[in-house]
């Protein structure tokens, strides 16, 4: 009796300490399964608040882009009308440069093409909206092109211009035209009754009177070959110009230059008088091509 006493108080221990058992597993398992299950509703909550922030972040992004899109955009905007600007006034430009050089052409009567100064500026075109712009570029850009091309030919148009002006300046100046002095020609070139001899001789010059000591100018630029005393003409000086041409003025009161001198046209050469055979104050203004007499008269009426 005894023994089957102890037999049920050692099985009722066992069972309690089973039941003791299967209730620490389950809390144990209920700790976990509620840590784990608050993980994961953390976490899952967790996710939408990133993917939140990071599309926020994002569309912050995309909006400073759009932002410096647009800033792009209108400087882009502004550089092409600043181009257009630009090329406008160099068109206009253009157009003045080819009216000069026109009448250039004309004044200077040489054969240059004269169709570089009439062609057409270069010009541009504008569109709206983006390939607009695009084009609006392209067609600036070409206009710039031709427009540098046209001034690229008419800057060589004028270069020769310049060339050709500038030869006829050099021309101008040691070429005689003109009178040594202002007045009237009291006796021709050739053959003419001399007023001292009275026998008829001819006249290898022009004869110019005027007042005693006013200047006698150089008809061309050139050097002072001789500047002296020389038998009928008095006070003499000669010139040498270009093309075998040379200038003599006699019956002076004074010589200013002196041989070897270089002159320019219009300087002073000498002082008007009556020196050597002479009936009066006068100038006797001759030209020489190659060392013989010419008319001077071709060379008083020269219009350079």
């Amino acid at each position: 009796m005894f023994s089957s006493s102890i037999q049920k108080k050692t099985s009722f221990y066992k069972l309690a300490k089973f039941v003791s058992l299967l209730l620490f597993v389950a809390m144990v398992t209920a700790g976990m399964a509620g840590k784990i299950g608050y993980q994961l509703g953390y976490r899952n909550a967790s996710i939408p608040a990133e993917s939140e922030s990071q599309i926020a972040s994002l569309k912050e992004m995309v909006s400073k882009e759009r932002e410096s899109l647009q800033q792009v955009k209108v400087k882009t905007e502004n550089n092409l009308d600043a181009l257009a600007i630009k090329l406008g006034s160099l068109q206009a430009k253009l157009m003045r440069l080819e009216a000069i050089g026109e009448r250039l052409v004309s004044v200077v009567d040489v054969n240059i093409d004269e169709e570089v100064f009439k062609a057409e500026p270069a010009m541009g075109s504008a569109s709206d909206g983006e390939d607009g712009q695009t084009q609006a570029a392209v067609d600036l850009l070409a206009g710039i092109e031709r427009l540098s091309n046209q001034l690229l030919s008419q800057d060589q148009q004028l270069t020769t211009l310049e060339k050709v002006l500038a030869e006829r300046d050099v021309t101008k100046e040691v070429v005689p035209s003109g009178m040594p002095v202002q007045g009237y020609i009291s006796s021709g070139f050739g053959g003419r009754v001399h007023p001292i001899s009275g026998k008829y001789k001819g006249h290898k010059g022009v004869d110019i009177p005027g007042k005693s000591g006013i200047r006698i100018k150089a008809v061309a630029g050139g050097v002072v070959v001789k500047s002296g005393r020389v038998s009928g003409y008095g006070n003499l000086v000669e010139v040498k110009h270009a093309d075998g041409l040379t200038t003599l003025y006699g019956h002076n009161k004074k010589n200013i230059v002196k041989k070897g001198d270089i002159v320019e046209k219009g300087e002073a050469l000498a002082l008007l008088g009556s020196t050597g055979r002479s009936t009066g104050p006068h100038v006797h203004f001759e030209v020489r091509k190659n060392g013989k007499p010419v008319n001077p008269m071709r060379y008083i009426n020269a219009i350079n």
